[in-house]
């Protein structure tokens, strides 16, 4: 196909790009009609389209040069809504790297694509944060990106390869507004993001609405806020600041980092992280539950609700705490947990929430202080006399306090070298075996 300087035509089966730069009609406007070659020159032919709907690529590229049809994106969506884009009948907007000082706001159909040399946003969830935006070719959006889908219909939107990064103080960067009167299931994805809010505003801020749908892949950003009562899917994903859960009816994390505080209200549905990283607290509200699997939590958990865990790695020094009896049960699905930390003691040594073998190898008396409070049921901790000298000098195990026994005795000693006492919580008292 020899367009020359009209291979960027529109395509819209009326106008085509001429040498100078300008939209020029063609045909007069008739329907049915596909920008095709004539093979000669600049000016191309038309000939009518075949039976079916025909999809254009795109009539829509923003970006400053000659070749960009609109320079704001703005604009941009709103000719592709002027031409009837809809959830049913989609517009692709492609974006040339640049800032663009604008609120653009999404409609329904309507998919925001940027062009990047640079893919790293979130990477793994062991990642760090990505390079600063100011450094590499991307779209940068310094305003505030919004979708408020179409009241009484399912409707549908997406973001991909953009920054959003307002440079108002305390404002949300992306805010996703599902039609509150819930008569459509509303759906919104952002792929290979960054969204960067400053003072108290949100990187993504998921407002109450209807029936919110919510996915967002390989992206940054420094706080979460989720008011939505709908689903919420984040996977490959790193929150570099608090997270706010405050309703759903199911919301997972799959390879995520969540580095700041997190607190959850699961009114309506669970809360599930997969293969995450946690690195401060989490606090749950009472509701539906939390599950846990396969993930490094670094800081305390408190929780007033069911709690399932399965093959963590690392509790924080805080260890697990319950509000209202809430993590009853949390031992019987533990899974492969891992509660290890080895010490050396002399002299009295408190047994923290986190431990699970304890090995002493200082050859003078000692004494171990099991814990009283936030033990889980059926958690287990080891004392070992790795110094081989217990025959001489004994090691003590109690409970701090006094509160509860091992074996209905207040506590247990190791006399022999090299010996070693198990202990088991059942949720009230410890036993040995």
């Amino acid at each position: 196909m020899a367009f020359n300087n009209a291979v960027n035509a529109k395509q819209q089966g009326t106008q085509y790009l001429s040498t100078t730069g300008t939209w020029t009609g063609v045909d007069g406007g008739s329907a049915g009609n596909v920008l095709t070659s004539n093979g000669t020159g600049v000016a191309p032919s038309f000939q009518a389209a075949s039976a079916g709907t025909y999809y254009s690529l795109t009539p829509y590229i923003v970006g400053a040069d000659v070749h960009s049809q609109f320079t704001t994106i703005t604009a941009a969506i709103a000719q592709a809504v002027t031409d009837g884009a809809s959830a049913t009948t989609p517009a692709n907007i492609y974006i040339k790297p640049g800032v663009y000082t604008e609120n653009p706001a999404l409609a329904d159909g309507i998919n925001l694509i940027g062009f990047s040399s640079d893919a790293r946003v979130a990477g793994s969830h062991f990642s760090q944060p990505p390079p600063s935006p100011t450094t590499r070719p991307v779209v940068r959006i310094t305003g505030q990106l919004t979708y408020s889908p179409t009241t009484g219909a399912d409707s549908a939107a997406s973001v991909t390869n953009i920054t959003v990064h307002p440079t108002a103080s305390n404002t949300h960067a992306v805010i996703f507004t599902a039609d509150p009167a819930g008569l459509g299931t509303d759906y919104f994805s952002m792929n290979n993001c960054e969204m960067i809010s400053t003072g108290t505003g949100s990187g993504l801020n998921l407002a109450s609405g209807g029936n919110p749908n919510t996915y967002i892949n390989n992206c940054y950003l420094n706080k979460l806020l989720d008011n939505s009562n709908g689903i919420f899917a984040a996977n490959l994903c790193f929150v570099n600041g608090v997270s706010a859960l405050n309703d759903s009816l199911g919301r997972v994390f799959n390879f995520c980092t969540l580095v700041g505080a997190v607190t959850i209200v699961n009114t309506n549905g669970p809360t599930e992280f997969y293969n995450c990283q946690l690195q401060s607290t989490i606090s749950v509200g009472a509701g539906a539950g939390f599950a846990i699997y396969d993930c490094q939590l670094k800081g305390a958990l408190t929780s007033s609700t069911l709690v399932n865990y399965g093959n963590v790695s690392f509790l924080g020094d805080a260890g697990i705490a319950s509000a209202s009896g809430g993590c009853v049960g949390l031992n019987q699905q533990f899974g492969n947990t891992i509660l290890q930390q080895t010490r050396a003691g002399s002299g009295t040594t408190s047994i923290s929430n986190q431990d699970f073998y304890i090995g002493n190898n200082n050859t003078a008396v000692g004494t171990f202080s099991l814990p009283n409070t936030s033990v889980a049921q059926g958690q287990v901790f080891i004392l070992k006399d790795e110094a081989g000298n217990a025959g001489t000098n004994n090691l003590t195990l109690n409970v701090t306090g006094g509160v509860k026994t091992i074996d209905g005795a207040a506590s247990k000693t190791i006399t022999t070298n090299y010996g070693v006492l198990r202990v088991m919580y059942d949720g009230t008292n410890y036993f040995t075996w």
